[in-house]
């Protein structure tokens, strides 16, 4: 004798609502951090705060080793107590942050001389493409296609850069960290449906090219390796280890060289827009799926116009800092330019290379090139003459930290609403 049907159904449902339970609560310890994660990510941060201050408290070595010596003992003695070596180890890494300066007594921790074969050879290779380029292309395309490769050259014009600048665009032609940040990401979106293997080795393969092209500038090679650490924790599925990761090469790099982390614009930009794009990226991913008439577009343009965004806000305080001025409207320039970047970019380095073994086959890839090119070179100067592209804002350091900690909350409090949505909706029957 078969059971009622209203007694399978009942059967099926439990089970349902068995699964969806079982999947959420895996979903949710999967996405915690393990608690040595969270030590290694409060130290980091610690040693870059230490850095960062280390200008403001210059006397702080006459005790700095009496404190690390103190908290040491404290964390061995209350080494079953996690909160408390924990919060001595902070301090140890915040201690010695704010003397590492000094105690380094150098800029760098590693000094290659000017004459090292590496760094003649990847300056030449800048020199000898940036050569190639102008031989095959007319101007000023060719210091546009330098320009993707290789970053302005003494020979671009002025009136053109100071478009790209007005636009938003200029990071197109920037060798800057933002510029490979941002690229990274958008051809980690593009390539998501070959896999995961598929994008990690030709992200890997093209970072690689990138900076040797680039000569092997250190604001690229930072770049490169927050880029490829973002590309190594999708590769390994590992979502909440992004920040980890990147915190890391910041720990290395700032290790390196402590000034980068006040001084170097790149780098500041670099790392914000990093950060945008895994904690922004997100959220401004939900919000274009969800409007009427964004959510039809391609895959690729939603992806374009959301990373965009994304390392825009992230940069914001940054860019009125330093430069106070920001570009309100370059969002619609930047995604008519980049969802057609890859194109070019890889035009001008493969007529490069083949113009490097018989310059006429340069020239053939260079005619299909060209008209990439000037579609740059239009949309740039007619967004240039658009009134109120760019507005000037004065912000100083408070405004900064402020700006961020206002960010901070308001990323905060949405991740936490799509957390109880995402209940919801497994709770559901």
């Amino acid at each position: 004798m078969l059971p009622p049907t209203n007694y399978i159904s009942d059967i099926i449902v439990a089970r349902s609502k068995i699964k969806s339970r079982l999947i959420f609560s895996l979903a949710t310890n999967y996405s915690q951090k393990p608690y040595n994660f969270q030590v290694l990510v409060l130290a980091i941060v610690a040693f870059l705060l230490g850095i960062a201050l280390s200008t403001t408290m210059v006397d702080a070595h006459q005790i700095a080793l009496w404190l690390i010596l103190a908290f040491v003992s404290i964390g061995i003695i209350f080494s079953r107590e996690r909160i408390i070596w924990t919060l001595a180890l902070v301090i140890i890494f915040f201690v010695v942050g704010l003397v590492y300066p000094l105690w380094l007594g150098r800029e760098q921790l590693i000094t290659l001389p000017n004459n090292f074969f590496v760094v003649q050879f990847l300056e030449g290779v800048r020199i000898k493409f940036s050569h190639i380029l102008n031989a095959i292309l007319p101007y000023p395309h060719s210091e546009l296609a330098s320009g993707l490769l290789v970053g302005v050259q003494d020979g671009f014009p002025k009136e053109l850069k100071q478009m790209f600048i007005t636009t938003g665009t200029i990071h197109i032609v920037a060798v800057s960290g933002f510029n490979v940040t941002l690229i990274i990401k958008i051809f980690a979106d593009w390539a998501r449906g070959w896999g995961r293997s598929t994008p990690f080795y030709l992200g890997t393969i093209l970072i690689v090219a990138f900076i040797i092209l680039t000569g092997g500038q250190a604001s690229v090679v930072r770049a490169g390796v927050m880029g490829w650490m973002f590309l190594l924790a999708g590769f390994l599925y590992r979502q909440p280890y992004m920040l980890g990761a990147l915190l890391l090469s910041a720990f290395f790099m700032v290790g390196q060289e402590p000034l980068i982390l006040t001084q170097d614009i790149g780098f500041q930009l670099s790392f914000g827009a990093m950060v945008g794009l895994i904690y922004i990226s997100p959220i401004i991913r939900q919000g274009v799926e969800r409007i009427w008439g964004l959510k039809f577009l391609p895959k690729i343009l939603q992806s374009i116009l959301t990373e965009t965004l994304s390392a825009q806000i992230a940069v914001a305080p940054l860019l009125i800092y330093h430069f106070e001025r920001i570009s309100i409207l370059s969002p619609i320039p930047n995604l008519l330019i980049l969802w057609v970047l890859i194109a070019p970019m890889s035009l001008s380095f493969f007529a490069g290379v083949l113009g490097w073994i018989y310059l006429p086959l340069g020239k053939l890839i260079a005619l299909p090139l060209a008209y990439f090119l000037d579609y740059i070179l239009r949309v740039v100067q007619i967004f240039s003459q658009v009134p109120g592209m760019q507005a000037h804002i004065t912000l100083d350091l408070e405004g900064v930290i402020f700006s961020y900690i206002v960010m901070l909350i308001i990323v905060l409090l949405l991740k936490k609403t799509r957390s109880q949505q995402n209940i919801t909706i497994l709770q559901t029957p």
